[in-house]
């Protein structure tokens, strides 16, 4: 199971520096990209919004485009304190498990979870280990996959997903279950070292989000 957390240190930068804000899409995906991307990978990133009319060319809609629910869809929190407490530890797979989580996943979340807060703490000598670490858990059964248009010779791959927006949940938390949706995409695409351009684009059609990525 591929663990995914976001701390959004790329996307806070960027709010900061006046370059993005928190509900910006193309950001989200940027940074969400980037954090599980290797750095290499990092200029090679661009936003191309013909990508969407490419991909109607062929397709005509995103009706297509495997979908996953966010009714089905989980949020869990855990306190920054797993690191130097057992009994939180004992605590958080307690919560995990009413949840109806695998227990036998849960020491990789908590792996993760512990990776994460260490790293917070390099970045920031001053983290308090006060802010909580968001999990967003997509079931398996509620993963179909991902969809894969073939274009003509010129033109890569494209390769898509689709969701509906959890606009009730905290901003924290939709921008972690963005991520974890373009995790499920990223792994579907043949990124390799011969790569030279990855490009993505969403379009969003009422409360369905649609993300796309192809490669070159």
């Amino acid at each position: 199971m591929e663990t995914v957390f976001n701390d959004e240190t790329r996307l806070r930068e960027a709010v900061e520096k006046g370059e993005a804000n928190m509900r910006d899409m193309t950001s989200i995906i940027k940074s969400s990209l980037q954090d599980m991307l290797p750095p290499h990978f990092h200029g090679m990133l661009q936003a191309t919004p013909s990508l969407i009319d490419t991909y109607l060319t062929v397709e005509k809609s995103i009706s297509p485009i495997p979908w996953i629910d966010t009714r089905n869809v989980v949020f869990l929190e855990l306190s920054p304190k797993i690191v130097s407490s057992q009994k939180t530890v004992a605590k958080e797979r307690l919560k995990f498990s009413k949840a109806g989580f695998p227990s036998a996943e849960f020491d990789d979340v908590l792996k993760a979870a512990k990776s994460e807060v260490k790293a917070r703490v390099l970045k920031d000598k001053s983290y308090t280990q006060k802010e909580s670490i968001i999990f967003c858990w997509i079931k398996p059964e509620d993963d179909h996959g991902v969809l894969c248009t073939e274009m003509d010779h010129q033109y890569a791959k494209i390769y898509s997903i689709s969701t509906d927006m959890p606009f009730t949940a905290s901003q924290r938390q939709q921008n972690t279950y963005y991520k974890s949706v373009l995790s499920l995409l990223l792994k579907e695409v043949p990124i390799h070292m011969h790569t030279r351009r990855i490009q993505f684009a969403y379009l969003i059609e009422g409360q369905r989000l649609a993300l796309f990525l192809s490669v070159q």
